[in-house]
């Protein structure tokens, strides 16, 4: 398990927000059109009647979300099994009930809406939609080219991103696009693998374009190289990020680890020191007063 880096892993955002308006027109189009080959028959038909209205990509979509959802039934345990099947003459086990999503009915989702982040640019419910559903098959590499879209789509001209409905974003819509890609990251990283390390990275590189000072992404920057043992390197990111926030606990903990496995155990000490007595009894001094114990500094303290 790797420790070096605390990270909190937020819930995906979800394509069809919880708004009352767009939910009851998801609803009516499920209820008016069931099964695959319908949807997508009624999409084909609505985008050559429509081909700027927003909804003709966006409702199918998420109807063709709501098909993918699949219930298995088989003999013996399953994953998550919702339910049991049990002979009703001897009270025993015989199968299982489970719910799980169709990959190839979510790629068809995808595709509607990767067309539809093309003609609409400017949406970026329908960008995050894209990853969003990428992340329910678990398509790491879908993910990072879909977050890296929103990206590039984000540095044409961020202040004419709009949201569901083509409202207007509350609050800074640069922020809210980055917010958007670092719940990507962290979600790459939770798999804990080189690949999926390295997407992660790409990501906040690509994000750091943006925003050169962000210390999140600063510190994103910096983590595949910490676990990969490229500490100099790593070290850098981390340097920038004290920059922006001194008082950024896990930037400081991270520098000290690098700093350690460089070799320069007073300045380790030093910055480990610091967090206990700025923040003494917090999860952030503990981890400090651990490291300072598993990285065999306790025998320089004075």
């Amino acid at each position: 398990m790797k420790h070096l880096l605390y990270l909190l892993l937020g819930a995906a955002s979800c394509l069809a927000a919880d708004l009352r308006l767009l939910s009851e027109r998801v609803n009516e189009f499920c209820e008016k059109h069931r099964g695959v080959a319908e949807i997508e028959k009624r999409h084909a038909e609505w985008i050559k009647q429509e081909p700027d209205n927003p909804d003709a990509y966006i409702l199918p979509a998420n109807a063709l979300m709501k098909a993918a959802q699949m219930v298995n039934i088989v003999a013996g345990d399953q994953k998550d099994a919702i339910a049991v099947l049990t002979d009703p003459k001897t009270g025993k086990q015989v199968g299982s009930i489970a719910e799980g999503p169709d990959p190839e009915v979510i790629r068809r989702a995808e595709a509607i809406l990767e067309a539809a982040a093309k003609k609409f640019p400017q949406r970026l419910d329908i960008l995050v939609g894209r990853m969003a559903m990428a992340q329910r098959r678990k398509d790491t590499g879908t993910v990072k080219n879909a977050a890296l879209d929103l990206l590039a789509m984000t540095a044409k001209d961020p202040k004419s991103l709009r949201w569901i409905d083509n409202a207007k974003i509350d609050g800074d819509p640069l922020k809210k696009a980055l917010d958007e890609v670092k719940a990507r990251i962290r979600w790459l990283y939770s798999f804990e693998k080189d690949d999926t390390d390295k997407a992660a990275q790409d990501c906040a590189l690509k994000a750091l374009e943006l925003a050169p000072e962000n210390v999140e992404l600063l510190n994103f920057a910096a983590i595949r190289h910490l676990y990969r043992g490229e500490w100099k390197e790593g070290r850098e990111y981390l340097l920038r990020a004290e920059k922006a926030a001194p008082r950024d606990w896990i930037v400081q903990h991270n520098i000290a680890r690098a700093s350690a496995e460089l070799g320069d155990k007073a300045d380790a000490l030093k910055r480990l020191q610091a967090i206990i007595k700025a923040v003494p009894g917090t999860d952030d001094a503990k981890a400090a007063e651990e490291s300072i114990r598993s990285l065999g500094l306790a025998a320089d303290k004075k």
